[in-house]
């Protein structure tokens, strides 16, 4: 095992199945994510849309987004960067409000794979030049998209029973929120509700909700030091802070009162 094969909290690279992560299961982290889907098509949630995604695009995730992937291609070939904001030349960081959250240019595609092949290529057999390298392919790669604009508009796909549940939960995720009221709110049935929210997703709706719940607590946590982690899950929607406690332990590897001092 070499010293990249331990993911750190700077950077992580990936292809296929092979980052099978601590951060790769999260639905939510700290750090700037970028997904290239070289083969294949998927459907790929995005904090409350859902976005068709096809070979050649380009996913960007800034930290802290809820997203999830639903593959609709079992042979589907993709890769996967995890970088902090360091990697991000800071022109192009102003530049990727503008870009959204999917990328396709499909002129760019040759050279962005070559990039990639680059970082894989340090990141496998790394040397003590190996994290400058990686940095300035990083910056080559962004730079990339910054001169080369998307050329298409994916489309998107949420049903508006999704898109209501979500911003629902979003306002009020702190309070008793139940399947059965969510249904009630959209007017159809728990089941026809619960169905269409993972098929929009690839979430179910307590699990949703758990993240939201989670990513709050993440910021008070660090926000405010003179909540204990009893009013921080209370403040949350969680009644019971050691299942808060055991949850949050679940979701990042941490504990709430670890996380703090970190």
């Amino acid at each position: 095992m070499n010293t990249h094969d331990i993911i750190t909290d700077k950077f992580y690279y990936g292809k296929s199945s092979q980052y099978k992560n601590t951060i790769g299961n999260q639905h939510c982290h700290n750090l700037f994510e970028i997904y290239y889907l070289e083969e294949g098509s998927c459907h790929y949630f995005i904090d409350n849309e859902t976005y068709e995604a096809k070979a050649g695009d380009i996913v960007l995730i800034p930290e802290g987004i809820i997203h999830k992937t639903v593959y609709l291609d079992s042979d589907a070939k993709r890769r996967l960067i995890y970088c902090t904001q360091m990697h991000i030349p800071a022109p192009v960081s102003r530049y990727l409000t503008n870009i959204g959250y999917i990328y396709r240019n499909k002129k760019v595609s040759n050279e962005t794979l070559s990039i990639l092949n680059e970082i894989e290529k340090e990141w496998s057999s790394p040397d003590k030049f190996s994290d400058n390298m990686i940095l300035c392919h990083m910056h080559r790669f962004f730079f990339l998209l910054a001169r080369n604009p998307d050329t298409e508009v994916p489309s998107r796909s949420t049903n508006t029973y999704t898109t209501a549940t979500i911003a629902y939960i979003k306002e009020n995720y702190f309070e008793d929120v139940t399947l059965t009221d969510l249904a009630a709110r959209c007017m159809v049935t728990p089941e026809h509700l619960s169905r269409t929210f993972k098929r929009d997703t690839g979430l179910g709706i307590s699990e949703y909700l758990s993240i939201t719940r989670l990513q709050h607590a993440q910021f008070l946590l660090r926000s405010d030091l003179t909540l204990s982690i009893a009013e921080v899950a209370k403040r949350c929607g969680f009644n019971d802070s050691n299942y808060f406690s055991k949850r949050f332990k679940e979701a990042y590897g941490i504990s709430p009162l670890s996380f703090r001092k970190v």
